[in-house]
């Protein structure tokens, strides 16, 4: 069984940019992806541990940089 590399994707929820742009061509290119909405808190730092590629859609929120 293959194994998915992860993406996760910051964004203020879903956008345009997120629904139309980025999941459709991360889909095709084989990622598990995530999307956080960087309004929220952010999540553990163990979670982004076997992550490989992050992408920030627009902007984040100061809370997010000390990741």
């Amino acid at each position: 069984m293959k194994i998915s590399p992860k993406a996760i994707i910051l964004s203020e929820g879903h956008t345009a940019s997120t629904d139309y742009y980025l999941l459709p061509h991360l889909e095709k290119s084989g990622y598990d992806i995530s999307l956080l909405d960087y309004r929220l808190t952010p999540p553990p730092i163990s979670y982004f541990s076997n992550c490989q590629l992050i992408i920030i859609s627009r902007y984040i929120s100061a809370q997010w940089l000390v990741l």
